[in-house]
C-alpha cells in the first residue's frame, strides 16, 4: 500500500477544521470568558435529561479531568450546576441555570453558523454523506469508548 503525503491526509484535514472550529468558537465566547470547548458540551447540556459527567465525557470525547476543569469553569461562572442523582448518588447531574439558557441561545447560533460556513455549496446529499462518513471515521478511532485518558 502506498504512503500517503501528509498534506493530503484525512487526519490532517480534520484537525485542520478542528482547530479552525475551536478559533471560531473561542472568538464568540471571548466575552463571556469561556473556551470554544465550551460550546459543543452547552449545545449537548441543553438536551434532556441532564447529563451526568461520565455522558459528557464520552459525549466530548475527552477525559474525564478535561471535563471535570471545564465544567468547574461553566459553574463558577454561573452556567451549570451540578448535583447528584437522585437514583444513584455516585452519579452527578449537571443542570442548565437560567444563566446557561440565556448563553444556549447564543451556542446555537455559532453552531448554526460554523456548520453553514463547513457546507457553503455543498447540495443535501453531500451534506448527509459528509456527516455519516466523519460519524463512522469516530466511530472507528473509538470514539464510543469510555472516558478514561485512552492509551
Amino acid at each position: 500500500m502506498r504512503e500517503v503525503e501528509s498534506d493530503y491526509s484525512i487526519g490532517r484535514w480534520i484537525a485542520v477544521l478542528h482547530h479552525g472550529a475551536m478559533r471560531y468558537f473561542g472568538d464568540r465566547m471571548e466575552a463571556y470568558d469561556l473556551p470554544g470547548t465550551a460550546v459543543p458540551l452547552l449545545r449537548r447540556l441543553m438536551r434532556d435529561p441532564p447529563p451526568s459527567q461520565d455522558e459528557l465525557c464520552r459525549f466530548a470525547a475527552r477525559d474525564k479531568a478535561s471535563i471535570s476543569r471545564l465544567l468547574d469553569t461553566l459553574e463558577e461562572r454561573g452556567f451549570v450546576v451540578r448535583e447528584a442523582d437522585p437514583d444513584d448518588s455516585r452519579l452527578k447531574r449537571v443542570h442548565v441555570t437560567d444563566d446557561g439558557r440565556a448563553l444556549a441561545r447564543v451556542v446555537g447560533d455559532c453552531l448554526a453558523r460554523w456548520n453553514e460556513m463547513l457546507t457553503r455549496g455543498l447540495t443535501p446529499e453531500e451534506r448527509s454523506q459528509g456527516l455519516a462518513l466523519l460519524q463512522r471515521m469516530a466511530e472507528n478511532c473509538g470514539h464510543d469508548m469510555p472516558c478514561e485518558r485512552r492509551s
